[in-house]
């Protein structure tokens, strides 16, 4: 009996040890310390031991035991070294944000600083071999700023944080928030639905602001950058951030070669809840049943099919979609496929592998990347070239066109990266948002202090076609998204 309590003890106390770094990836919101490993391994090593004593098949119980000790050490080190150690990224789990308008002590800033480097410096491939020099001016500059205040607040200190992480010019490292009380500026619904497009704000013009104010953002592409900038304006913790005095701010809008200046105060906001009701007053595509992240439509009197992804979902949904899509188009002959991802920004770099699956193309190049582990980047940083397990009764031998972005970003950008540097098709829009050589696949934390969400690189890629003097994937046909689509029907029309 006592024999196998023992054995049950043991047991209970292996599967909670081997358990733990999925609860912490996927389950319970909370951080749990690397100790947490280590102290249940050790008392699964003890457990072992008694085992080894007890066990009269010493042999059979040694391998068992050495077995089971060396997954535990392999979980040690993912603890200690492991890039997605405590993320949130898939539990998708975040706490509230502390309200934009809170006051913080400098010391509870300096606090979620030095938390922030902390990450940065577990992470980030760009510190594998120390701070870089131009994040470490930014720092002392921060520390120098928040120590002088008595008070700091949210908007100032996601302000400061917002600059450390732009000076790694890595897009995929970046502060955000996750406020429960945002407040939008209702008339830009309106505006932009009257096909008004933003001028300036305050008198200065948007790319003047975006130029002055660079250094807050994180990009490599400046168009990305810009974006960034623009999505701030209709929100009122993005003016705050920006510095815009919310109770008398003007912002001057363009339709037609018309000029019209408006003039707003803190009145003028309104919850997420009313926007969404203008929205729809509207008739525009927000409204939660309206979106769909995946879909297709065939003309089949013109011979082109496109298939729209807003998101790269690798599911089972997007593995039945692709199906049914590429079934309609062998059943009603289509010779063109439009993949449409100038509204992507990203998610799992599989979507594009298995699109190729439908292409008529043995293998194909994929892209190098090297990976942070603690103190060693593992993975060499080559392209490789991957064997391509094609649907053989549904290969598509027509054309492909990519329609791309500045939006266009991470796996997104990946798609059409390996369109283009394999030869599979033809890229039309503008260039994608992120480098193909640069960095991705974060790591997802929230600071303790103010609840600030920092993404931070724990990759280093380079494009699968090895050239790493080409740093952006360059559409074959460049012009602005919204002609991307009557372009690529137009190359399509030449060649009937």
């Amino acid at each position: 009996m006592k024999k196998a309590i023992i054995n049950i003890s043991f047991f209970a106390a292996a599967i909670l040890f081997l358990g733990i770094p999925f609860i912490d990836l996927f389950l319970i919101p909370v951080k749990f310390p690397a100790v947490c490993l280590c102290v249940a391994g050790l008392a699964l090593l003890a457990g072992l031991f008694v085992i080894i004593r007890k066990n009269k098949r010493k042999k059979l119980s040694v391998i068992y035991c050495v077995t089971v000790a060396l997954i535990a050490a392999l979980l040690l080190l993912n603890s200690c070294f492991s890039p997605q150690w405590n993320t949130r990224y898939f539990s998708q789990y975040y706490s509230t944000s502390k309200d934009y308008n809170t006051a913080f002590t400098s010391a509870e800033a300096l606090e979620d600083v030095e938390e922030l480097m902390y990450y940065l410096d577990r992470y980030h491939p760009a510190f594998i071999d120390g701070r870089p020099t131009e994040t470490v001016e930014v720092l002392n500059s921060v520390i120098f700023s928040l120590a002088a205040k008595d008070s700091i607040k949210g908007y100032e200190l996601r302000r400061e944080l917002a600059r450390i992480c732009a000076s790694l010019h890595d897009g995929h490292t970046s502060i955000s928030t996750y406020y429960s009380n945002e407040m939008y500026l209702k008339d830009v619904w309106y505006k932009n639905a009257g096909g008004w497009t933003l001028d300036s704000v305050n008198g200065e013009n948007v790319n003047d602001w975006f130029e002055r104010s660079s250094d807050l953002f994180s990009f490599e592409n400046e168009s990305w950058g810009k974006q960034s900038f623009s999505s701030l304006l209709h929100k009122k913790s993005g003016l705050l951030f920006l510095g815009i005095d919310v109770n008398d701010f003007s912002l001057t809008w363009e339709k037609e070669g018309v000029q019209k200046t408006e003039y707003y105060s803190e009145n003028d906001f309104v919850t997420v809840e009313q926007i969404r009701e203008i929205s729809a007053q509207l008739n525009q595509n927000s409204a939660e049943e309206s979106y769909e992240w995946i879909h297709y439509d065939i003309d089949k009197e013109n011979g082109f099919a496109v298939l729209s992804l807003n998101e790269c979902n690798y599911n089972s949904e997007l593995i039945s979609v692709y199906n049914a899509f590429f079934t309609e188009v062998k059943e009603k002959c289509i010779n063109n496929v439009i993949v449409d991802l100038r509204n992507n920004p990203g998610g799992n770099s599989y979507v594009a592998d298995e699109f190729i699956r439908y292409l008529p193309v043995e293998k194909f190049s994929t892209s190098g990347l090297s990976q942070r582990f603690g103190p060693f980047m593992l993975g060499g940083c080559k392209p490789g070239t991957k064997v391509n397990e094609q649907y053989k009764n549904l290969l598509f031998e027509g054309s492909v066109y990519i329609l791309t972005s500045n939006s266009t970003f991470s796996s997104a950008m990946m798609f059409a990266e390996y369109i283009k540097d394999n030869g599979l098709g033809i890229i039309v829009g503008e260039t994608p948002g992120n480098a193909a050589n640069g960095y991705g696949e974060i790591n997802v934390q929230q600071l303790k202090n103010s609840g600030l969400i920092v993404s931070i690189s724990t990759k280093y890629f380079i494009r699968a076609s090895g050239d790493e003097s080409e740093l952006f994937v360059i559409p074959d046909i460049e012009c602005s998204s919204r002609e991307a689509m009557e372009k690529a029907l137009e190359i399509i029309n030449q060649q009937e």
